[in-house]
């Protein structure tokens, strides 16, 4: 029984972010991912299972595809005393480039609340001009 945890354990530890070294970028493998993704491709998933399913895979992707954001380290005042604390350098725009990208939306911003949001096609085409493209598959 023993054996069978330690294989498990290693197992989603090495499925939980993949890099597709081929591709130069992140394959996201984790159980619940793969379980949302099982609800979002099923034709008998209703309809608010299916934007839940999206509301939370959609908040799995935004983990993995904000984990190298720079941050700088900052002096904050807790109850009890100051603390060295790293917070993100700078604001987060979400952009979905495709209309398909709108339902993931909420998703991203589950975890970056203050993030501004933009569905303006024509904003969007001249932001991603400015930046970098980050690109996450879903394996």
């Amino acid at each position: 029984m023993a054996a069978q945890g330690r294989g498990a354990a290693a197992d989603a530890a090495e499925r939980l972010a993949v890099l597709d070294r081929a591709a130069g970028r992140p394959v996201v493998q984790h159980p619940v991912l793969d379980d949302r993704l099982a609800i979002l491709r099923d034709e008998t998933t209703p309809h608010g299972a299916f934007r839940g399913a999206l509301n939370e895979a959609s908040a799995i992707l935004a983990i993995e595809a904000t984990r190298d954001l720079p941050t700088v380290r900052r002096t904050i005042e807790t109850p009890l005393e100051s603390a060295e604390a790293r917070r993100l350098e700078a604001p987060i725009i979400i952009v979905p480039v495709l209309r398909a990208g709108l339902g993931m939306v909420e998703g991203f911003l589950r975890l970056l609340a203050d993030a501004r949001e933009t569905a303006e096609r024509c904003g969007a085409d001249a932001f991603l001009r400015r930046i970098e493209s980050v690109e996450v598959e879903i394996g």
